[in-house]
């Protein structure tokens, strides 16, 4: 009896530990879940470049020729003097110009003869008096300085208001939408001394003026600045005044005139300029 107990006792502890051991062994071999690992993607090869689509940068902008005569009306202000051409020589002079605005009829533009007017030009009180037989004239603007033919340019402008839009509430009140605009010249002069005494001149002037209106259209007023150009290319002998115009039969005021511009200029004679 006590030996039969023994013996269960030590078949029991045996299973017991068979089973121990199993689990044990399961739980080496089990396997564990992977933790998730992030790759980076790989990078992406640069597009092919093609030659003919690869924009190519725009050139600089030339030197703009002279600016043409009566260009007539353009919206903007007074354009910066053109930059002067590198052509001049080490020489400085005076330089005396002054503008005039002449008004005549549509039908009597043909009585601005600039050949009569350059006859009287060596007298500016006779010079003024011959246009004032034509129209209605007035001095704009004058300039009186020395410059250098190297290459020089001369600025006249002022900021001027002007109504934009013009509409009356139901008060009876007039609103005015006001706008600033640059009017003025703009003088850009270089030259060479040829066979003395003459000058090879190169001037280009540009105008801007403000336009006055007697009344808007649909409430809104037309553009308002006169832009003007006038220029000369060619040989003058100094200390002798010479004229240059600016006459488009469609540049009209409010009256229906034709507005011209005449210059007077005279430039002194050529002085060696100083070594810098």
């Amino acid at each position: 009896m006590h030996l039969r107990t023994v013996l269960a006792a030590l078949l029991t502890l045996t299973a017991f530990a068979g089973s121990q051991s199993l689990s044990a062994q399961e739980a080496a071999v089990t396997p564990q879940p992977d933790t998730p690992r992030l790759i980076p993607p790989a990078p992406r090869p640069p597009p092919p470049v093609d030659a003919a689509a690869t924009p190519i940068p725009p050139a600089p902008p030339a030197d703009l020729p002279a600016a043409p005569m009566g260009r007539g009306r353009g919206r903007g202000a007074v354009a910066p003097p053109r930059a002067p051409r590198p052509v001049g020589d080490p020489f400085t002079c005076s330089f005396d110009a002054t503008i005039y605005d002449i008004r005549v009829p549509v039908e009597q533009v043909g009585r601005i003869d600039i050949k009569s007017l350059s006859q009287t030009a060596a007298s500016a009180p006779e010079f003024e008096k011959a246009m004032a037989a034509i129209g209605t004239m007035r001095p704009l603007y004058r300039v009186n300085q020395s410059v250098s033919l190297r290459g020089d340019s001369i600025l006249i402008g002022i900021q001027q208001p002007y109504v934009t839009n013009s509409q009356v509430t139901r008060t009876g009140t007039m609103l005015n939408s006001v706008t600033y605009t640059s009017t003025g010249a703009s003088f850009s002069i270089s030259g060479k001394v040829s066979s003395p005494p003459a000058i090879d001149l190169d001037l280009a002037i540009s105008l801007a003026m403000l336009m006055q209106r007697s009344a808007p259209v649909n409430g809104t007023f037309n553009d308002p600045v006169l832009a003007d150009n006038l220029s000369h290319i060619g040989p003058i002998t100094p200390a002798q005044p010479f004229v240059i115009a600016s006459i488009n039969a469609a540049n009209t005021d409010t009256e229906g005139k034709v507005i011209a511009h005449i210059a007077r200029v005279t430039l002194g004679t050529p002085q060696p300029q100083p070594p810098r």
